[in-house]
């Protein structure tokens, strides 16, 4: 039978491995490594996250995707609240059926993989167990900014996927009175609380796993910085053209819904800021003044 004749005969996920293979003229890989790494993007959203997929994307040893299929935004909210205590199997099984082509179809192109929209960021714990050497990067945005997209987009005030966005746990003291809370107090506690636990769990991780990365510095162009996640990626620094080129797309910027920038909120605002977000602002190293 000829190759042509056994692609045919396949699957159509297994054809699109067999083809991207072959145009590649890559060896199919058993495994993530160093040069080829498995790369997962935790974040509150907002954040730059379609930016860094299409700077990913020049990287010749890696398969970058900002947000595939199937989306994982219920059950990483559903393990946010439930945690994985005693039932890590279910977790990690539930993963892997939903991200085992992608992740097979990458090893089979001889690349790594990088996904980038926050929809797995509370899968972190299960991606780890089920990907020996699994990456992370914590990618953060000013809690000022962050809040006023959420706000413009309708988070917490009957945004479509709103059933989607973690709320407090049963124990935690802000549970006692979110049905209470005003939307913009909600959205601050969501970017306190998301990116809190991306530290906690970063934390413990060595340190070669995981890259504190602020969008700032992805916006400005920080070559420094660029650098370091070019290198996390175990790529070489592309061409400053094809970098410059993406950084002034501007990709999926926000031109509807109304709330003032930060210099122009509210003194309550700005408490109500500081009161929900500003320990975990200084751990990230954001100052709240206007």
């Amino acid at each position: 039978m000829t190759i042509i004749q056994q692609i045919i005969k396949s699957p159509p996920v297994e054809i699109w491995r067999k083809i991207t293979r072959m145009l590649s003229g890559q060896k199919t890989l058993s495994s993530f490594d160093k040069k080829h790494p498995c790369i997962f993007v935790l974040s509150t959203g907002r954040v730059g996250t379609e930016t860094l997929s299409a700077l990913l994307d020049l990287c010749p040893n890696l398969l970058s995707f900002h947000e595939p299929r199937p989306l994982l935004y219920k059950m990483s909210k559903s393990s946010f609240q439930n945690g994985m205590t005693n039932c890590e199997k279910i977790w990690d099984d539930s993963f892997m059926s939903l991200r085992a082509d992608l992740l097979e179809s990458a090893l089979a192109s001889g690349v790594g993989y990088t996904e980038t929209s926050p929809q797995s960021t509370f899968m972190a714990p299960a991606i780890s167990r089920v990907i020996p050497g699994a990456k992370f990067i914590h990618l953060v945005r000013h809690p000022a900014d962050v809040v006023r997209s959420g706000m413009r987009r309708g988070w917490y005030a009957g945004h479509s996927a709103d059933s989607t966005r973690i709320t407090p746990k049963e124990d935690c003291v802000v549970s006692e009175h979110w049905s209470e809370m005003s939307q913009f107090e909600k959205n601050t506690w969501l970017w306190s609380e998301t990116n809190k636990w991306i530290y906690q769990y970063t934390s413990s991780l060595p340190e070669d796993k995981y890259l504190f990365l602020k969008a700032e510095d992805i916006y400005n162009g920080n070559r420094e910085i660029l650098e370091q996640v070019f290198k996390f990626c175990g790529a070489e620094y592309p061409e400053e053209k094809k970098i410059n080129k993406i950084l002034s797309k501007k990709y999926n910027r926000q031109s509807v819904g109304k709330f003032p920038e930060f210099d122009q909120w509210s003194s309550t605002e700005v408490d109500e800021l500081k009161n929900y977000v500003g320990e975990t602002a200084e751990l990230m190293g954001y100052e709240l003044k206007k």
